[in-house]
């Protein structure tokens, strides 16, 4: 087994394990469609997907140099972001955007910053309330 896989899975198991620390939200995909010159609308097309999370302010970790922002990034980074952590496998091959957003507890949470995670077995995404 892959390597990568292992790390797949091994985040499945932790979630499994945390389930009473995990909260579930909803993940929304965002597709970009044609735009409209009659209307001067471009449409959107979204796909929810269901799926539990860790939620976590993201300053704690930025003294390690991994967590560290840029200085592009600390410049749209605000006080009140907040990082969520959702396994890979929820997503299966798709890649998340900064187009889509997070549901949680009726609020649209939009995602600002993808930060990488080695073989991708988890995402972390730092989001924030309009």
């Amino acid at each position: 087994m892959a390597l990568a896989q292992t790390l797949r899975d091994a985040v499945d198991t932790a979630f499994a394990a945390i389930e009473d620390i995990a909260i579930d939200i909803t993940y929304v995909k965002v597709t970009v469609g044609a735009y409209d010159v009659v209307t001067d609308e471009q449409s959107l097309t979204t796909v929810n997907v269901a799926c539990q999370a860790v939620m976590y302010n993201g300053r704690d970790m930025e003294q390690d140099s991994v967590w560290r922002l840029t200085s592009a990034q600390a410049k749209h980074s605000h006080s009140d972001d907040t990082r969520v952590l959702i396994p890979a496998s929820t997503l299966g091959a798709y890649k998340p955007k900064t187009e889509d957003y997070l549901m949680i507890d009726g609020a649209k949470w939009e995602i600002y910053n993808i930060l990488p995670v080695p073989s991708n077995p988890c995402w972390i995404l730092q989001v924030r309330l309009p």
